[in-house]
């Protein structure tokens, strides 16, 4: 959509577990170059995504199960803007956000091998969107 449209800013899911799709990853990492070469803005949504509900009982305000635990949190968040971003939009929970808030406030980037071992080592869980429904 940014080679037909002049947006300034675009908001898009970024978390290691989405990230582990290749085909999703390479989507991503060239949305975000092209909207550096465009000096677009880029906003994160689902930085803390754990993956779908399924079968469980939702114990968060969010239509997906969002990581819960202070250090999990703090993972995703050092993942989502260790990308060059511009900010994140929070999990509609409110339980969540002192949590999230921290975690920005106690940012530590991570390098790009850092991220790739993320990516490639979080199998236990499903990423909340697949190829057939992006």
């Amino acid at each position: 959509a940014l080679k037909r449209f002049n947006f300034d800013s675009v908001l898009f899911p970024l978390n290691f577990i989405q990230m582990a799709n290749p085909e999703y990853r390479g989507k991503t990492e060239e949305l975000i170059a092209l909207c550096q070469q465009q000096d677009v803005g880029l906003m994160v949504i689902k930085s803390i995504t754990k993956g779908p509900w399924g079968d469980r009982e939702p114990t968060s305000n969010t239509w997906y199960e969002p990581f819960d635990q202070l250090q999990e949190i703090q993972i995703a968040i050092n993942f989502a803007l260790s990308y060059p971003v511009t900010g994140i939009c929070t999990a509609g929970d409110i339980r969540l956000l002192p949590m999230v808030i921290d975690a920005c406030e106690n940012f530590v980037p991570i390098s790009e091998i850092g991220r790739s071992n993320l990516i490639n080592s979080n199998n236990i869980y499903q990423p909340l969107f697949n190829a057939n429904n992006e």
